[in-house]
Formats: C-alpha cells, sequence, structure tokens
C-alpha cells in the first residue's frame, strides 16, 4: 500500500512540475512577443494649451445701434430770394409758370400771409404791382396754413397752364396751381387749388406779366 501512494505522489509531482514548466514557457513568450509592441508605440505628444486671444468668430455680429441706417427724406426746396428771379431770356410760357411757382412757394415759419410770396415775384411783373402786392396787417391765413406752420413747412408747388388765348400783342393764360406742405421729417400736407390769371405782353427781347388776378389775394 504505502509503494502505490508512494508512486502516485511523484506522478502528481512530475505533473505539476510539468504543469509550471509550460506555464513558465509561455509566460515568458508572452512577455517576448509584447516588449517589440511596446518598443514600437509612441505616446501622443501632449498638447499645451497657452491663453490667447479669442478666436475670431464666423458668426455675423448684430447690427448695433450706431451702425443702423435710417431712411433720410429728401431734401425739400427753398424758398427762393426775390433778387434770385429773373425774367431775363424767358419765353411767355417760362414767365408764367416761374411767376406762379413763385408765388406759391411759402415758408410757414417765416412767410406771415401768401402776400410775401407774391412780392418775391415781383421782378416778372409790371411796375406797378409793388403797390399791388403789400401784405395785409392782419392776413386770414387757411387752415392748411395753420397745420403746416405747427410743422415749420415749406410749400412745394405743381403748377399748370390750362388755357391760352391771344389778346393782340398779349397772351392770357390761365393757371391752376397745388402745392404740398413737407418738412425735412417727411410730414407732408397736400393743398390748392389756386386758379390764377397772367396777362403777358412782349418787353423788348423779353416778356414781363401786364396784368394777373386770382381767386382772392392774401
Amino acid at each position: 500500500m504505502r509503494t502505490a501512494s508512494a508512486r502516485t505522489f511523484v506522478v502528481v509531482a512530475a505533473v505539476l512540475v510539468v504543469v509550471g514548466v509550460v506555464v513558465g514557457i509561455v509566460w515568458l513568450n508572452r512577455d517576448a512577443a509584447a516588449e517589440p509592441a511596446e518598443q514600437g508605440r509612441t505616446e501622443p505628444p501632449i498638447e499645451v494649451i497657452t491663453p490667447s486671444s479669442p478666436a475670431a468668430s464666423t458668426v455675423p455680429a448684430s447690427p448695433s445701434a450706431s451702425s443702423e441706417t435710417t431712411a433720410t427724406p429728401e431734401e425739400v426746396p427753398g424758398v427762393p430770394e426775390a433778387g434770385d428771379i429773373s425774367r431775363e431770356g424767358l419765353t411767355a410760357e417760362e414767365l408764367v409758370i416761374a411767376a406762379a411757382e413763385t408765388m406759391t412757394t411759402w415758408d410757414s415759419a417765416v412767410d406771415s400771409s401768401e402776400t410775401d410770396a407774391y412780392r418775391r415775384a415781383l421782378p416778372l411783373f409790371a411796375e406797378e404791382y409793388e403797390e399791388i402786392f403789400t401784405a395785409p396787417q392782419k392776413p386770414t391765413l387757411p387752415a392748411e396754413w395753420r397745420e403746416a406752420a405747427k410743422n415749420e413747412a415749406v410749400s412745394v408747388p405743381e403748377v399748370e397752364i390750362t388755357q391760352t388765348s391771344e389778346q393782340g400783342e398779349n397772351t392770357l393764360y390761365q393757371v391752376i396751381a397745388t402745392w404740398t406742405w413737407t418738412d425735412d421729417e417727411g410730414w407732408e400736407l397736400d393743398a390748392g387749388p389756386k386758379y390764377m390769371e397772367f396777362q403777358v405782353r412782349p418787353d423788348g427781347e423779353d416778356f414781363i406779366i401786364e396784368n394777373w388776378s386770382e381767386n382772392g389775394l392774401q
């Protein structure tokens, strides 16, 4: 019995030795195979982030108040000065148009009545109109004038000759004039019409307004 047990022990021990040797060989082979792979692998460089100025954004910035643009109304024409008005070189029709436009162009912040514009047109008229175009002491102003004065508006006229008739060497022109009160901010108010008649005669190489009438003088 002891002899059989001893044999069994020897066999088990031998098996354990063989298993240990095999395990050792396998372990050594694995380390040997893994070592070249470890030697050939390179660690990626570590990125170092340093503070810098912020990158430019690709998103368009929303417009600020200072960059906004506002549509600017068209500049309002100024009131003509009497010294700038001349009949020299004008045809009879051009003379009438110039007179009607001048007489319906007012500055509500400066003019006290419609007659102020009539006096600016005096260079186009016969001399006696210097006394005819006299501003009234207490002018009666229409409602649209008073409304325009609140905005310090200027009238911009539109004039049309509606009829022409020959009277010997003179010519009679019938005219209709309308106008729009407007200010620098774009405020507008349509007004008129005004009906006028101009009798024009030759004066040397030019023409002059000899007679005039309208549907009311202020």
